[in-house]
């Protein structure tokens, strides 16, 4: 072994490449996780789209008379429809009537049709609620608040 070997240099020198190594494997995996992008809900495959003038198959649920004195109009509805939308209010519905008989927010939330990515992100958010209210404000955040990760976008197919 020769001096230089045994510099006082040397273990800054491999603490800096150890450094300079861990940085890069950080980098590699943010890069890998923004271009794999956050989960996303898989809805199920839309075969009866939402149709805003309700044409076929639809069903008169009632009628509204908009504005004061204005002409009644049939309010309709298509059972069929089976967008992301529909899916979703099916799955709200389902957790609501779950809770009217059991009000148990994580068993109601696991029992319904929800895709399992809702499930997951809803057991994430829940996790470390230590009541009711608190669970209940975790369905919220994943289900229904605008931009919630389980609420479809307006228009989603």
């Amino acid at each position: 072994m020769t001096e230089a070997d045994n510099s006082p240099d040397e273990p800054r020198r491999n603490g800096l490449i150890a450094g300079v190594i861990l940085a890069l494997v950080l980098l590699a995996l943010l890069i890998w996780w923004l271009l794999s992008g956050p989960p996303t809900v898989e809805w199920e495959e839309t075969t009866v789209p939402y149709d805003p003038a309700c044409e076929t198959d639809c069903e008169i649920v009632g009628s509204v008379t908009p504005g004061h004195r204005g002409t009644p109009q049939a309010l309709r509805l298509n059972p069929n429809v089976d967008d992301p939308i529909a899916q979703w209010a099916g799955c709200v519905q389902t957790f609501t009537e779950c809770m009217e008989a059991t009000p148990d927010v994580m068993a109601c939330v696991e029992q319904g049709p929800c895709p399992a990515a809702c499930k997951s992100e809803f057991a994430r958010v829940a996790s470390a609620a230590p009541d009711m209210d608190a669970r209940l404000d975790a369905f919220a955040q994943t289900f229904l608040g605008e931009g919630a990760f389980c609420r479809p976008e307006e228009g989603a197919e």
